[in-house]
């Protein structure tokens, strides 16, 4: 059949064309509204301009199809194959275009608003400055396709696989992105406010020009990802993995980061004002310069960090695990380090005034002219630690554990240490004026009474 057949027969009112054979088929501006070419040969053919809306083109093969301002809306192109056709200027208007193969496929200037995109095969293909709000492109292969100024206000991208994409200035605000692949793709001056990137892969990808204002990114991957100087106050990244990124001169305050993997990243001079960070693994993070003011980082892991200098007043640090942390002459007053690991932990000159540290571990750790005025330290264990010279005056230290402690010229006037352990303690040159002994374990081994 050639193309004079196919218009003189449906021209006679025959509509169902199903399997025809019309490769290399001139049908330019032909009128064909409702026709069924279902599992039709168009390959290379010229359809540009012409009218096939409400058409039934499931499965058909129109490969290298010259499309240019073609009528789709309404059609049915479940399945169909257009790789590398040319569809600029083209209405695909509510069109079902769920599993078709549009790779390499040009749609400039196309209409494709309410069009279903489903499972879609888009790999390369040309979508720059398109009008895509609200569409449907749900577990679609957008692998290095060209998505720049285009607007997918939002649209259903998730489970989208757009590894090397450029999103370049496309607006994806409110957009859903959830479980969608976006490694190595370009965000330069991508809008996501709002959107939702849950558990979406951004390895490798530089996010810093991008817009993240209160996008849901939580359970996102998020490794070794630039997002340098990225305002993203109130953005949830709980259980987010960040290890490895920079995150130098982000403002993150009042964000949830709970559960989140933030070993190894740098977060020099980051702002985490008011900030959830429970349960956040923060081992070996670069804090340099960081505020952490009312920052929650209660059961997070420290081990090894570096926060020396910082202000952590008022911080809630229960619960975390600082071992080794390298927290010289951090200020730390009314901040809440109960139950907190600070087995040999480096607190000297810290600022530890009125701070609670009851039930903590502070084993091996050093308190060399640290300030401790004020401080609970309630049932703590501080065995076998040096407190030489350190100012302990009105200390609470009831019920803890200073068994084998250095407490050599310390002040503890005005402390309590009230069934507190001092067994084989040396508390040579010690001021002990005023100092609550009931029920203390001295040095001898006796309990006082």
């Amino acid at each position: 059949m050639d193309a004079h057949e196919l218009i003189k027969r449906y021209a006679a009112g025959e509509r169902d064309f199903n399997r025809a054979y019309l490769s290399h088929a001139e049908l330019i501006s032909a009128d064909l509204t409702g026709i069924n070419l279902s599992c039709a040969d168009l390959e290379w053919s010229n359809l540009s301009g012409a009218k096939l809306s409400q058409a039934l083109l499931n499965g058909a093969e129109l490969v290298n199809a010259n499309m240019i301002n073609i009528d789709l809306s309404g059609a049915s192109l479940i399945g169909i194959n257009l790789s590398c056709s040319d569809l600029s200027w083209a209405n695909l208007s509510s069109a079902n275009l769920s599993r078709a193969d549009l790779s390499g496929t040009i749609l400039r200037g196309a209409n494709l608003q309410g069009a279903d995109l489903s499972r879609v095969d888009l790999v390369k293909a040309d979508l720059r400055g398109l009008a895509l709000s609200g569409i449907n492109l749900q577990g679609a292969d957008l692998r290095a396709v060209n998505l720049h100024g285009t607007e997918l206000t939002s649209a259903n991208l998730s489970r989208v696989d757009l590894m090397e994409a450029d999103l370049s200035t496309a607006d994806l605000s409110g957009a859903n992105l959830s479980g969608a692949n976006l490694k190595s793709a370009n965000l330069d001056g991508t809008n996501l406010s709002a959107a939702n990137l849950s558990r979406v892969d951004f390895s490798e990808v530089k996010l810093s020009q991008a817009n993240l204002n209160q996008a849901d990114l939580s359970g996102s991957q998020l490794i070794n990802a630039d997002l340098t100087n990225l305002e993203l106050i109130e953005v949830d990244l709980s259980g987010a993995n960040l290890a490895g990124a920079n995150l130098t001169d982000v403002d993150l305050s009042r964000s949830d980061l709970t559960g989140a993997n933030l070993a190894g990243a740098n977060l020099s001079r980051v702002k985490l004002v008011g900030t959830n960070l429970r349960g956040a693994n923060l081992r070996g993070a670069i804090l340099s310069g960081a505020n952490l003011d009312k920052a929650d980082m209660s059961q997070a892991d420290l081990r090894g960090a570096n926060l020396a200098g910082l202000v952590l007043s008022g911080v809630t640090l229960r619960g975390a695990n600082l071992s080794g942390a390298n927290l010289r002459e951090v200020e730390l007053t009314e901040a809440d380090l109960s139950r907190a690991d600070l087995i040999e932990a480096n607190l000297s000159r810290a600022k530890l005034t009125g701070a609670n540290l009851s039930r903590s571990t502070l084993s091996e750790a050093n308190l060399s002219r640290a300030t401790l005025s004020g401080a609970s330290l309630n049932r703590s264990t501080i065995s076998g630690m040096s407190l030489s010279k350190v100012d302990l005056s009105g200390v609470n230290l009831s019920g803890a554990d200073l068994g084998d402690a250095n407490l050599t010229g310390a002040n503890l006037s005005r402390s309590d240490l009230t069934r507190a352990n001092l067994t084989a303690a040396d508390l040579g040159a010690a001021n002990l004026s005023e100092v609550d002994l009931r029920g203390t374990v001295m040095p001898d081994g006796r309990r006082r009474s």
